[in-house]
């Protein structure tokens, strides 16, 4: 596997676990993406 298959791999990884954090409630967990990074909030 060479970097540019992993980088689409891990897009897609990423977006994948975004859209089943759209189903949750804002109030409970809140993200976001960017650079290849998600970043999670919790609710307190």
């Amino acid at each position: 596997m060479d970097q540019h298959e992993f980088m689409q791999l891990a897009d897609q990884c990423l977006a994948r676990a975004a859209a089943w954090l759209e189903q949750l409630d804002p109030d409970e967990v809140d993200y976001l993406t960017g650079d290849g990074v998600l970043t999670m909030e919790f609710g307190d």
